[in-house]
């Protein structure tokens, strides 16, 4: 993963007076297509259409009902450009967006409203110089956007509800290689679970204890539980348990610390083997238990 901000070729105030060249817009539509969290291919497509609107000769090579297409058309991307622009903050885009929207309703001149649009480029170009945008490789789109389906799959999200948020930010915290930040809130989401197996069982856990003492409590009073069952009626749940148990031990190894409460650092790999072992455990407790009520 590596960070990027468009290329600051001449300054700020100079920008805005350069017209945008063949070279400096595939730059800008490369850039676009970097903004995944704010619809990026939309935006993508909406710049596009307005660079081709941009070189049409609208007074010389097109009839009337020709401009009344293009001019219809230019309002829908326009107003698409808007909401993205709105959704990055972009209000000096906005205003001249609004310009161009304001001059098609009114019905102005093809010729000023080519001016006003080729404005909204500059804009747009004019705005890329001031952010700086993250790059994430392909890998890694999932855990920013839960596609093709949610972190920790849809049961887990509907059986333990208070650990969506957790579940979400790990992702993210995973896919910007914040090793440490996402297995903090793996904690959260290793918690719930546990809980839930100590109220299934009816046990105390303390979750400051160490993984090994979690474990054997969990252990013992399986035992117990086993020791109150026919052979039939434990034969039914065994395999669930000792499941959870299992990839349990597999989260204690992949930790590599002591108690849940960490003080080392986790790096991308490392933090990457917590996360996929905490999916695998949620989304095993999740196909028989549910989240503990909150303690009062």
């Amino acid at each position: 993963m590596f960070a990027t901000a468009l290329p600051r070729r001449e300054a700020s105030h100079r920008s805005l007076s350069v017209r945008l060249d063949e070279e400096n817009l595939n730059g800008l539509l490369i850039l676009c297509e970097m903004l995944i969290p704010f619809a990026g291919r939309v935006f993508m497509d909406a710049v596009s259409r307005l660079r081709d609107f941009r070189f049409m000769s609208l007074t010389e090579s097109m009839s009337i009902g020709k401009v009344g297409d293009a001019f219809r058309d230019l309002t829908k991307t326009l107003r698409i450009l808007r909401r993205e622009c709105r959704h990055l903050g972009w209000s000096r885009a906005i205003l001249d967006i609004d310009t161009v929207l304001y001059s098609l309703k009114q019905g102005e001149e093809a010729k000023t409203i080519l001016t006003q649009a080729s404005q909204v480029e500059l804009a747009i170009y004019a705005e890329c110089n001031h952010h700086l945008f993250f790059v994430l490789p392909e890998k890694w789109r999932r855990l920013v956007e839960n596609y093709p389906g949610p972190l920790f799959g849809p049961d887990v999200r509907e059986r333990f509800t208070r650990c969506c948020v957790d579940i979400d930010c790990a992702g993210r915290c995973l896919a910007f290689g914040l090793g440490t930040a996402a297995v903090y809130h793996l904690v959260g989401i290793m918690q719930e679970g546990i809980n839930a197996i100590a109220k299934d069982l009816g046990i105390p856990v303390s979750l400051t204890s160490t993984w090994e003492d979690i474990i054997g409590v969990l252990d013992g009073y399986l035992n117990t539980k086993r020791a109150g069952m026919t052979k039939v009626q434990w034969k039914r749940v065994e395999p669930f348990y000792s499941e959870a148990i299992s990839d349990l031990r597999s989260v204690k190894n992949a930790w590599r610390n002591p108690t849940m409460h960490f003080t080392r650092h986790y790096n991308e790999a490392e933090a990457r083997k917590v996360f996929d072992r905490a999916d695998a455990f949620m989304r095993h407790l999740a196909t028989r238990l549910k989240q503990a009520p909150v303690p009062k």
